[in-house]
């Protein structure tokens, strides 16, 4: 007998009764739980369910063993009435600070045996990852895109860097960084702290920017030396973006050297 959707999705929501049933305990339930605003969306609904809040972990994993969600998801910010229906109502506190590691965005080298695009103004196709059509420059094409291994390693190694600035550029703890999977593409690196929680859009602004190295002025790193020399005046001992480039220059030079 061929299976039907009806008996395909009786048996997915079975797995995940018996999933919650067995392992909720071990489900972890965000940080200041109880100020957060939960979703769900269920294997026969419509749509999202939203404006769900809970006191505690063990009532949303009551929750999630009664009702069986398809998927759960809960706001980055925190509100003094998470399950008001406005965001009036709601009273913003707060925020995590979030950082999205898609590898969508990385031009990793395997792109060009996975992905494939379609121009449908010329008709031109190819392999790899384009942002318009080589020929007519039409951004509107169709991708074909798919994540391999590789492509989970390259958005692992951006993880470790990015971490490695929110605790030493930033002095954030380990016990403030939470690494989730996205689901498919890459990761999400949350900075749970009171230190973010009021900060506002330009402010996470820059510090993205500072991330990424946007604004950096090579001229603040070197001193003029001669006609066409310049002297690299960074030091690896110092903080932030100059003890970076010195550590780098350093490995390089001495990569280099044993080669």
């Amino acid at each position: 007998m061929k299976n039907s959707p009806d008996r395909n999705l009786q048996f997915m929501m079975k797995a995940f009764r018996w999933y919650y049933g067995r392992y909720s305990e071990r489900i972890d339930a965000p940080s200041s739980l109880e100020n957060r605003e939960f979703g769900f969306t269920f294997f026969r609904g419509k749509g999202m369910i939203r404006h769900v809040s809970f006191r505690d972990a063990e009532e949303f994993r009551k929750y999630l063993v009664e009702k069986v969600p398809q998927h759960a998801f809960y706001s980055s910010a925190y509100y003094r009435f998470p399950s008001a229906e406005t965001m009036d109502e709601k009273e913003w506190l707060g925020a995590d600070l979030i950082f999205d590691i898609d590898v969508d965005h990385i031009d990793t080298p395997c792109k060009v045996y996975h992905d494939s695009w379609l121009c449908p103004k010329c008709g031109a196709s190819g392999r790899g990852a384009v942002s318009a059509c080589p020929h007519c420059g039409n951004e509107n094409i169709k991708r074909k895109t798919w994540v391999c291994n590789t492509c989970l390693s390259v958005a692992r190694d951006e993880v470790i860097k990015l971490i490695d600035f929110l605790l030493n550029d930033f002095g954030f703890s380990q016990d403030e960084l939470y690494v989730t999977f996205s689901g498919h593409r890459g990761f999400h690196v949350h900075v749970e702290s009171e230190a973010v929680r009021g900060m506002d859009q330009d402010l996470r602004r820059e510090i993205s920017d500072y991330v990424r190295g946007v604004g950096l002025v090579p001229e603040a790193f070197t001193v003029q030396a001669g006609p066409r020399v310049f002297k690299v005046s960074v030091d690896p001992e110092m903080p932030g973006w100059h003890g970076r480039i010195a550590r780098y220059l350093l490995f390089w030079l001495l990569a280099a050297d044993e080669a």
